[in-house]
C-alpha cells in the first residue's frame, strides 16, 4: 500500500478537526448552492462557475438569461416557480427574484 505523507495517518479520510460534514465527504444533492438575482445582472463563470438551472420566482420577472453554449431565454416567457435546468452564465433581471441553483460539481 502506498503512503501518502500529506496526512498524519494512513487513513485517506484524515481531515482537519474544523472541517464540517461537507467539506469532508461533499454536498449529497445535486444542487449545493443557491444565489437570489435582484434587480441586477449575475454571472456564472470562474469562481461562480456550475450555475445549473433557475427558477423566476415572481410574477412579471422581465430581463434575460444567457447560456453558457450561446443563446438568449427572455425571462418573461417563463413561468413563474418552474425549474428550468439551464446551464447558464448570467441572469440579468428587474427588481424581482430569479432564483439561481448552483450545481454540486461531482454529481452529474
Amino acid at each position: 500500500m502506498a503512503s501518502n505523507h500529506n496526512y498524519p495517518s494512513s487513513s485517506m479520510n484524515t481531515h482537519p478537526s474544523d472541517y464540517d460534514h461537507f467539506q469532508k465527504f461533499g454536498h449529497p444533492g445535486k444542487y449545493k448552492s443557491l444565489q437570489v438575482i435582484n434587480n441586477a445582472t449575475g454571472s456564472f463563470t470562474a469562481s461562480n462557475y456550475g450555475a445549473g438551472a433557475l427558477i423566476v420566482g415572481e410574477a412579471s420577472t422581465t430581463g434575460h438569461a444567457d447560456l453558457s453554449g450561446g443563446g438568449r431565454v427572455n425571462l418573461a416567457h417563463l413561468t413563474k416557480g418552474v425549474q428550468y435546468d439551464f446551464s447558464l452564465k448570467e441572469v440579468a433581471c428587474n427588481a424581482k427574484a430569479v432564483y439561481v441553483l448552483i450545481r454540486n460539481p461531482k454529481l452529474s
